[in-house]
C-alpha cells in the first residue's frame, strides 16, 4: 500500500469496492493513554471529544479566549497570552490521536492516523467558552490572603481565588495564629525599606507600605483598588525608586514603566493591551502633565471587569481587571475625578540635587529588598493575615467610595498594626481640588464681559495684574514662570464646569489659537464683570475703585501663533471647531 503505510490498522477486507467501513466507537485510548478522535462528517461530536479532554493541557479561559502563561526570556516575569491556532494544533496532539478512515487503492478501509485539521482547531479556538478549562484571573509570584483571610502558598492554581500562584522563590510559612503584636512588627519591617526617603508627613511614608500590603494581598481584594500617585518637589528624589522597591517586594523584580498618554484612544489601548496580558502592576513613570482621562478613571474604579473599544471592530472587549496602578511626577496633578481616586505618596526634599546624596542606610536599595524579599513577603502577609483573624477592625478608618473593601482590608490593617492612615493622603488631593474651584470661581469672577482672551493674553495682562496672576498660578499650579501652556493646561481641565451659571469655554481662533470666554447660563446679566488695569480708552468707569473717567482697555494685542500655547500641547488645548 502507498497511502499512510507506516499508520495503517486494517480492519478487515473489503468485498467490494463501494463497501462502507464500519464507524468504531469512540472516543478510544490508544497504547499512548490519548484519546482517539475519530474524524468524519460529525464535527460536533469530534469537537465534543476534544473539549472533554482540553482541561488537561495547561491552559486557561479569560476574556473568550483560550490563553497560556509564558515568561519573558530576560525578566522571567510571567505573563498572560492568547493562545495562537497554531500552538492549538500542536497542543491537542498531546492529549488525542486523530483518526479517519482511509481506503487503500484496492479500496480496502482503514484507520490513518492524522494531524488535527484547521476546522477543528478553529471551531475550538471560536467557541468564547470552555466547560472544564479553568479561568484566570491573574498571575501571583508570592503568596497571597484570600478575602476570607487564608493564605493562599500552594504553588499552582487556586480555585477559590482564580489566581495562578508561580513563586520565583521559596518563601517561609506563614504563621498560622499571628498576633496584633506580630502584625505591629511586621509593620515596622515593611517601613524600613523606605527608611531613608524624606517622605511629606507620616500619612505619605506609609503609602508605600500600603502598596506592598496591595500588590501582595490583592487576592484577599474584591473589586476595585485606588492608584497611587507618587511625587516630589524637586527631579532626582527617588520617585521611581519608591515603586520599584514596592514591585521589587511583591514580584522580584522592578515594576512595568510606560508612558502616560493623554491622547484618549491611545490611554485606551494601554491599558487595554496591559489588561490584556494580566500585568500585575502598571507604573506611569515621570509625568510631565495633568493626569486623568476616562479611560484610566473607568479602569480604577472596574469592580471585576473593565469594557475595552476593541479598535476596528464593532464590538467590545471586556477583560479581566486586577492590575495595581501607580504613577510618578513632580508636583502631580490631577483632571476631573481622578483626584478622587488616588491616594498620595509625596517626597520633600531640601536639596537642590537630591540625587547626590550618599548618607543611604541601605544602598543600593533594590539588590537589598530583593535579598529580604521572602522576609518582607512574609511581614506583609503576617499584617494582612492577623488583621483578618481580629476581625478587619477598622479603627476609625472612614470607608472609601468604590474602594470600601481596600479601605476595610489595606488601609485598616495600617492602621491597626500601628501606622498612619494612607487615606489621609487623598483628603490633601480632594482639598486642592476644592482649590481648583475656588480659583475657577474667582476666574470667572474677574472675566470682563463679552470678552476673549488667549491664553498668551491672559499671561500678558497677569504681568501687571497681580489678582489674575493668583487666580492663574491656583488654576495651573506649577514650578518657574506662568507660561501660556501651563493656563492652558488649567483651563482644559476647567472648562465646561458650571459655576454660579457661569462657565469657562473656548473657541478656535485665527492661526488655531484657542480663545477662551466665559458663557452665562440662564437669565443672569454680564459674564462677569471686572474691569481691567487702565490702559486708555472709551472713557467707561472701573467697578474696581476707579474714578470715573478711567477707560476700559483695548484688547491686548494677539501674539504670534508661534508664542501661544506650544504645538506639543495641541490635542488638549485646540478643540476641533463646532465641538463647543
Amino acid at each position: 500500500m502507498t497511502d499512510g503505510a507506516d499508520n495503517v490498522t486494517p480492519i478487515g477486507a473489503a468485498k467490494k469496492k463501494t463497501r462502507k467501513a464500519t464507524r468504531p466507537a469512540f472516543p478510544l485510548e490508544t497504547d499512548t493513554g490519548r484519546a482517539v478522535v475519530m474524524l468524519d462528517d460529525q464535527e460536533d461530536a469530534a469537537v465534543s471529544t476534544v473539549l472533554g479532554d482540553l482541561s488537561l493541557l495547561p491552559l486557561f479561559q479569560r476574556a473568550h479566549s483560550l490563553v497560556s502563561i509564558v515568561r519573558d526570556a530576560g525578566t522571567g516575569a510571567p505573563s498572560v497570552r492568547a493562545l495562537d491556532r497554531a500552538t492549538l494544533r500542536t497542543w491537542l496532539t498531546r492529549i488525542c490521536e486523530f483518526q479517519t478512515i482511509k481506503k487503500t487503492p484496492k479500496g480496502d478501509p482503514y484507520v490513518a492516523t492524522i494531524h488535527p485539521p484547521d476546522w477543528l482547531t478553529n471551531a475550538l479556538a471560536a467557541r468564547g467558552e470552555w466547560a472544564g478549562v479553568p479561568a484566570l484571573a491573574g498571575i501571583i509570584e508570592a503568596p497571597t490572603v484570600r478575602p476570607d483571610g487564608s493564605v493562599l502558598q500552594a504553588e499552582g492554581y487556586d480555585p477559590a481565588t482564580r489566581l495562578a500562584l508561580l513563586p520565583g522563590e521559596e518563601f517561609p510559612p506563614v504563621p498560622e495564629h499571628p498576633t496584633r503584636d506580630d502584625a505591629v512588627a511586621a509593620l515596622a519591617e515593611l517601613q524600613e525599606v523606605w527608611c531613608d526617603f524624606p517622605f511629606a508627613s507620616e500619612a505619605d511614608a506609609i503609602a508605600p507600605v500600603a502598596l506592598v500590603l496591595t500588590l501582595v494581598g490583592r487576592g484577599a481584594i474584591t473589586g476595585a483598588v485606588p492608584m497611587i500617585g507618587i511625587d516630589a518637589n524637586v527631579r532626582g528624589s527617588g520617585k521611581s525608586l519608591v515603586a520599584n522597591a514596592a514591585s521589587c517586594v511583591a514580584y522580584g523584580r522592578a515594576a512595568e514603566m510606560t508612558t502616560f498618554r493623554a491622547d484618549p484612544e491611545e490611554q485606551e489601548k494601554t491599558l487595554a493591551s496591559y489588561g490584556l496580558a494580566g500585568t500585575p502592576f502598571i507604573l506611569f513613570d515621570n509625568l510631565g502633565g495633568p493626569v486623568g482621562g476616562a479611560a484610566l478613571d473607568k479602569c480604577l474604579t472596574a469592580p471585576d471587569t473593565v469594557a475595552f473599544r476593541n479598535l476596528g471592530k464593532l464590538e467590545k472587549l471586556t477583560i479581566p481587571w486586577r492590575s495595581v496602578l501607580g504613577i510618578t511626577g513632580n508636583n502631580l496633578v490631577y483632571r476631573g475625578d481622578t483626584a478622587r481616586r488616588v491616594y498620595r505618596c509625596r517626597i520633600e526634599s531640601d536639596r537642590e540635587n537630591p540625587e547626590d546624596r550618599d548618607d543611604f542606610r541601605h544602598h543600593p536599595l533594590l539588590p537589598w529588598v530583593l535579598s529580604n524579599r521572602a522576609r518582607l513577603v512574609t511581614a506583609a502577609l503576617t499584617v494582612l493575615r492577623a488583621h483578618a483573624l481580629a476581625g478587619r477592625p477598622r479603627r476609625g478608618v472612614p470607608a472609601w467610595g468604590s474602594y470600601e473593601v481596600w479601605s476595610e482590608v489595606v488601609a485598616a490593617a495600617v492602621v491597626w498594626s500601628g501606622g498612619a492612615d494612607p487615606q489621609a493622603t487623598r483628603r490633601e488631593l480632594e482639598h486642592q481640588s476644592d482649590e481648583g474651584k475656588a480659583a475657577l470661581a474667582q476666574l470667572l469672577g474677574w472675566w470682563p464681559a463679552d470678552r476673549e482672551f488667549s491664553t498668551a493674553q491672559l499671561v500678558e495682562i497677569a504681568g501687571s495684574d497681580s489678582e489674575l496672576r493668583a487666580i492663574l498660578d491656583s488654576i495651573a499650579p506649577g514650578k518657574g514662570p506662568l507660561t501660556a501652556a501651563r493656563v492652558g493646561y488649567g483651563f482644559r481641565n476647567a472648562r465646561g464646569r458650571i459655576i454660579r451659571r457661569k462657565r469657562l469655554a473656548a473657541r478656535e481662533g485665527h492661526h488655531s489659537t484657542t480663545l477662551w470666554s466665559v458663557d452665562l447660563l440662564g437669565g443672569d446679566s454680564g459674564h462677569g464683570g471686572h474691569r481691567l488695569p487702565d490702559r486708555g480708552g472709551d472713557g467707561e468707569s472701573s467697578p474696581q475703585g476707579g474714578q470715573p473717567g478711567e477707560a476700559s482697555p483695548p484688547s491686548p494685542p494677539s501674539p504670534p501663533p508661534e508664542d501661544d500655547e506650544p504645538g506639543c500641547f495641541d490635542d488638549l488645548l485646540y478643540p476641533p471647531k463646532g465641538s463647543l
